[in-house]
Order: structure tokens, then sequence, then C-alpha cells
């Protein structure tokens, strides 16, 4: 684990615990990092973080309607957040089915919220297209609360009510 990844992560799951969940968090200052290059890590710790932050900008997006991804290759490039889940998503699934599970509903949610192909227009239309075919083969957009806690679980945190 790298030493920027490592501190950033801490200080990811620092807040998280805080705040007893992932609104608000600040992804733009403190916690501006390209958490998806770590979606391929061996370790355990370092991908489901890495899963666990993408759901965290997901849902700070779906939760206060402001949008923190880039439409460049920035930190928060919403482009590479995607691709890279995307591509390492059967073997992300097999071993993080609950974060797997969340990220791909609210990814639903916010294409049919604000369509990806609007907010995102720069990005090449094919890999919309794609991004949209693999949506709908692969979730339905229901998170229960069980599949929340476990993908908290599965991401290491415990929250308390």
């Amino acid at each position: 684990m790298s030493q920027g990844f490592s501190e950033k992560l801490s200080i990811f799951y620092s807040l998280v615990e805080k705040q007893n969940g992932l609104h608000s968090l600040p992804w733009h200052t403190v916690l501006n990092y390209p958490f998806y290059a770590h979606f391929q890590e061996e370790e355990i710790e370092c991908q489901s973080g890495a899963l666990f932050a993408f759901w965290g900008l997901l849902e700070h997006w779906k939760a206060t309607e402001s949008c923190p991804f880039t439409n460049d290759e920035k930190n928060h490039s919403f482009y590479s957040y995607v691709d890279e889940f995307d591509y390492h998503a059967l073997s992300l699934q097999r071993k993080y089915p609950n974060l797997v599970h969340v990220i791909l509903a609210t990814l639903q949610i916010l294409n049919r919220r604000y369509s990806f192909q609007k907010t995102f227009p720069s990005i090449d239309v094919d890999w919309h297209l794609h991004i949209q075919d693999f949506l709908l083969a692969n979730h339905s957009t229901t998170v229960t609360e069980g599949t929340r806690f476990l993908a908290y679980l599965e991401a290491g945190i415990v929250l308390i009510d």
C-alpha cells in the first residue's frame, strides 16, 4: 500500500466513523485522491477501501446533488472511476458482492437522475453506451438496509446507531 493511499484511506475511514456515514465528506480537499487506481490491488483493505471511497463519492452526489467527479483526468475523474470499476467488476463481485451491489445500484440511480452522457459530454458516446449496457445488464436499484450494512462490513466499517 503506497504512503499517499494509506494516508488518504486512513483519513477517509476516520471521517466516515466520526460522521457515522458517507455523507458530506471533503472530497475536493482532504480526500482529493484517485482511489480508483487501487481497484486492482491484491491487499484486501486496499481494494475494499478504494471501492468504499467510490461508493462514498457516488453517495455524496446522490445525497447533495453536487457532483464530486470531474470531466477530466484529475483525481476524481468520472471516466477513470467507472472504467476501472467496469474492467475489474467480475473479480470485485466475487470478493465484495455487497459493495459492488450498492455501487451498481447507485450508478443506475444517478444515471437515471442526471444522465451521465449529459453530465459528462466530453466522454466518448460509445463509452457511455457501453456503460449503459453494463449497468442495465448487471443490476437492480434495490438496496436494502441489510445490503448497506454488509457493504460497510466488507469495507471494514461498523457504524453505531
